[in-house]
């Protein structure tokens, strides 16, 4: 059976990273089953040619490791290693020479100049090696997390699926959009993006949270502080953070789901979400990172039970049936519906989770890491629907 597109694309770029492997430390191998889950194909690749730009640099600028191939490093020597070191490496990246052999045996140099984007994705393939190995402790000292990381200037772009988030005036704008992105072999200027298609679009929901603290024994800890954020209608929103910055924090803060101990004001539609959560709550769908279902019964029943419990005591059996059908188009699972949800892979039971809530006709959904746990072509799939 010939294999879909991004099947095809994971196992070319799966063969391309054994490749690099094999040229690179033994322990490397293990840092990549490490991240597989977490990561797609492409940026594995990415990292693993960072890393062995960053062994050739040892080997080239460091005289203890002079005689040393990439295959001949050690747990033991990236312990020698010290933040001098590393600080070394990114002045390196900068501006490097690189020599290569033709088929003639003919030495051959390129002269390698790396942008300060390009230099700030070197330095998180560093920081990411190192803290896994550190944290697995296979290494004694993290010298990684010492390293400063580039800044943003004015006008920096930073981009997610679809959105671009662009940095001016000290703060981010989000939601920008640049349409056909990815059909066209160009850069995008700061100048040619066009802000007003989001500028009249209604505002959803607005948060202004000035704080949010638990108790803890007899004192009290803030979880969060000074949240600002407006979501316009028809617009994609993402919380981007380390884990345990609070993401999850916000959004239930956001959604009205756990508003205790907080300070501030969340409007849906002007309307004080907070006061009137009791009524309002029907209009917010909420997707949390563990599963929601039962799973000895059909997706299609689980489906059908969410609807006849999240949609109006009125909603008659047919429109009940008429928007389980959508739903299960919508999230592209139409070939399991009569499977029962034990039997279905990750990323079908993810999007049942997701089904679950979109099926009561939600106005504003929350996801929490719907993507967790799935393999790169799951999540894919997932992102796609």
């Amino acid at each position: 059976m010939a294999l879909k597109y991004y099947e095809q694309i994971d196992r070319d770029n799966t063969k391309k990273l054994r490749d690099l492997l094999d040229e690179l430390p033994y322990f490397c191998t293990m840092y990549f089953r490490g991240i597989e889950t977490t990561t797609s194909s492409r940026t594995r690749i990415a990292y693993a040619r960072d890393l062995k730009i960053f062994f050739q640099f040892l080997i080239h600028e460091n005289p203890l490791y002079k005689d040393y191939s990439p295959r001949d490093f050690q747990l033991e020597d990236l312990d020698q290693l010290t933040v001098t070191d590393l600080e070394d490496y990114l002045e390196y990246i900068k501006y490097r020479t690189d020599v290569s052999e033709d088929r003639h045996g003919n030495k051959i140099e390129k002269e390698v100049i790396n942008s300060r984007t390009s230099i700030k994705r070197k330095v998180a393939s560093i920081r990411t090696f190192y803290r896994y190995l550190y944290r697995d402790r296979l290494i004694k000292t993290n010298p990684a997390d010492l390293l400063q990381m580039p800044k943003l200037k004015e006008k920096d772009i930073i981009a997610i699926c679809d959105c671009t988030l662009l940095f001016t005036g000290n703060r981010l704008v989000y939601n920008v959009p640049v349409t056909n992105r990815r059909n066209e072999n160009v850069l995008v200027d700061v100048a040619d993006i066009n802000e007003e298609d989001l500028r009249d679009r209604p505002v959803v929901l607005r948060a202004d949270i000035r704080s949010r603290k638990v108790k803890t024994g007899f004192k009290k800890k803030e979880l969060i502080k000074d949240i600002k954020v407006e979501i316009k209608e028809g617009t994609l929103v993402a919380l981007i953070g380390g884990a345990g910055a609070g993401k999850s924090t916000v959004m239930n803060c956001m959604n009205g789901y756990e508003t205790s101990g907080m300070e501030g004001s969340v409007e849906y539609k002007g309307v004080d979400l907070i006061k009137n959560f009791s009524r309002m709550k029907y209009l917010i769908g909420s997707v949390q990172q563990g599963d929601a279902f039962h799973e000895e019964i059909t997706v299609e029943q689980e489906l059908t039970n969410a609807a006849g419990i999240k949609l109006p005591r009125d909603t008659k059996k047919a429109e009940i049936a008429e928007r389980v059908d959508k739903t299960l188009r919508q999230l592209g699972i139409e070939n399991v519906r009569n499977n029962p949800i034990a039997k279905c892979s990750g990323g079908e039971r993810r999007r049942v989770n997701i089904g679950i809530e979109l099926v009561a006709d939600r106005q504003l959904l929350c996801l929490d890491e719907p993507d967790a746990g799935l393999d790169p072509g799951n999540k894919r799939k997932l992102f796609e629907t």
